[in-house]
């Protein structure tokens, strides 16, 4: 039986009976070892002197926080792991938006494994993260174990701090995370450190005798820190940074085509391509298909969470996404708690059909003029 740890506090202006109740066998049943055996409703009921329905919707609520678990007469037991449920946000329904869930599926495995369920919460029902369904959002109880993938979902960061979420971020260690990061100081921290997979690639091309690397990036501005990553990754290189060889990657496909022609028209010369996500680096390729004379220019992607999609014979120095959402799972179901910062490496894909290198740089004089570019299967 359990040990009576607490009294309620029933004093005009105290905490409501059903708060003061959640929050003291929360804390009572957590200290009991895992698979303890619990006093019934009925006994819960006298030793509190309260309504068993009100004790039903406490112990309800704590078997939905994932502290107890209820066995159909058997009894109430605490949980074998402290961690039954962990919550993973997601961008809208499913029938709205299309979206691609391999982070999920990447989570869902791990909590498969080690026995946890991993329960999807979308933040938007127009795939808005300005537009937020609160009703949907608060299904996340208090204290509850939380997956944020993206910075996309800093308009709810507020709430899971004052939900108190324990929260394992999985961060990109972007300009706008660095924002935030009074919001999130408190959080467990899977960091994928642009500097890393960026260095790694711009190392492997030097060894490969590059000395001008044209940079596709994302960035605004040059203080981001992917472009901070790739100016350190060159000086400590020995390879000097050319700032007209920094392009901005549009999110159109079809810009992205023009500016690299027109990079190859206006004669700027470039040995490798190193891009920070997997668009780019498609139409990077594509580009390179439609010049006879460079067919084997390099080309790496330091970016983006499917390098499936990224063509054969382009090198991938990414973000290891399988590896940080199976760490965020272990991490929340061992009851973990911020602050708490973990590094995770990058991995590292060669290209599947590489042949030998061949030192030659674009010109104007090898561009088709026609835009007969091959057509890309979407990202999906």
């Amino acid at each position: 039986m359990t040990s009576e740890k607490f009294k309620l506090d029933r004093s005009a202006g105290a905490f409501s009976l059903h708060r003061q109740l959640l929050a003291g066998l929360r804390a009572e049943f957590s200290s009991l070892s895992p698979g303890s055996r619990l006093p019934s409703r009925q006994s819960l009921a006298e030793r509190f002197h309260c309504a068993p329905g009100t004790i039903t919707r406490v112990l309800d609520a704590l078997e939905q926080e994932g502290v107890i678990i209820k066995r159909e007469r058997v009894g109430m037991f605490t949980c074998a792991s402290q961690v039954r449920k962990i919550y993973f946000l997601t961008p809208c329904p499913a029938e709205v938006h299309q979206f691609d869930d391999q982070l999920f599926r990447w989570a869902r495995q791990e909590a498969e494994r080690i026995g946890v369920e991993l329960v999807p919460i979308w933040i938007s029902r127009e795939n808005d993260p300005e537009i937020i369904d609160w009703k949907n959002v608060e299904r996340i109880p208090v204290h509850a174990p939380v997956i944020v993938h993206a910075i996309w979902y800093y308009r709810i960061f507020d709430f899971l701090n004052d939900r108190q979420a324990n929260v394992a971020f999985i961060d990109e260690k972007t300009k706008l995370a660095e924002n935030l990061t009074d919001k999130t100081e408190n959080w467990i921290h899977l960091e994928m450190s642009h500097q890393a997979r960026i260095h790694a690639a711009v190392v492997k091309l030097a060894d490969q005798g590059c000395r001008k690397i044209l940079f596709l990036h994302k960035s605004h501005h040059i203080n981001t820190p992917e472009w901070k990553a790739f100016r350190l990754a060159l000086q400590q290189a020995h390879l000097r940074y050319y700032p007209e060889l920094a392009l901005y990657a549009s999110d159109s496909k079809k810009n992205m085509r023009i500016f690299l022609q027109g990079y190859c028209h206006l004669g700027f010369e470039f040995d490798a391509v190193l891009s920070t996500d997997i668009e780019p680096a498609r139409v990077a390729d594509e580009l390179r298909a439609n010049f006879p004379r460079h067919p084997n220019l390099p080309i790496v992607c330091c970016g983006g969470a499917r390098p499936e999609y990224l063509p054969a014979n382009v090198e991938y120095f990414g973000v290891n996404y399988a590896a940080a959402c199976a760490e965020a799972v272990r991490l929340l179901a061992a009851g973990k708690h911020g602050p708490l910062r973990m590094e995770i490496p990058y991995t590292s894909i060669p290209p599947k059909n590489r042949k030998e290198k061949t030192h030659l740089a674009f010109s104007g004089s090898g561009i088709n003029d026609s835009d007969g570019f091959p057509k890309s299967h979407k990202l999906k």
